[in-house]
């Protein structure tokens, strides 16, 4: 028995693939899917999605959404989520770098601040969907 998997993001699906199991970051925390699992509507943050196909490990950076779990289906919606093949390491690598000099040097302004956050943890989870392969 196994999973279905689909990740969508507005301009396509960017998974859609038989696993044997799923691993995601939802809002409340660190979450294992397999295949009977509970019917389950959550929010994710960003981080990095693992699953595995035939005793192979795949992983996908997905920058905050939601996720539907339902008879044997696991269904991602995000605004971003990128597979390690569109993850450019030395952009995410700068992009951190020049995010956290600005943390520390910016005014108090809640907006731009929480912006920035953003910005810096999508930077660390595309560095984490690439440290294994690195």
């Amino acid at each position: 028995m196994a999973l279905e998997l689909e990740i969508l993001i507005p301009e396509k699906k960017l998974v859609s693939e038989q696993v044997d199991s799923v691993v995601l970051e939802t809002l409340s925390g660190e979450i294992g899917v397999l295949p009977g699992h509970c019917s389950l509507l959550s929010g994710l943050t960003s981080g990095v999605l693992r699953y595995e196909k035939d005793g192979k490990e795949e992983l996908v950076a997905v920058h905050y959404g939601y996720v539907q779990i339902y008879e044997d289906k696991v269904t991602v919606l995000a605004k971003l989520a990128e597979t390690r093949l569109e993850i450019n390491i030395d952009r995410a690598k700068k992009a951190y770098e020049e995010t956290k000099a600005k943390l520390v040097n910016q005014d108090t302004d809640d907006t731009h601040t929480k912006l920035l956050e953003v910005k810096l943890q999508r930077s660390i989870t595309r560095q984490k969907t690439l440290r294994k392969y690195g």
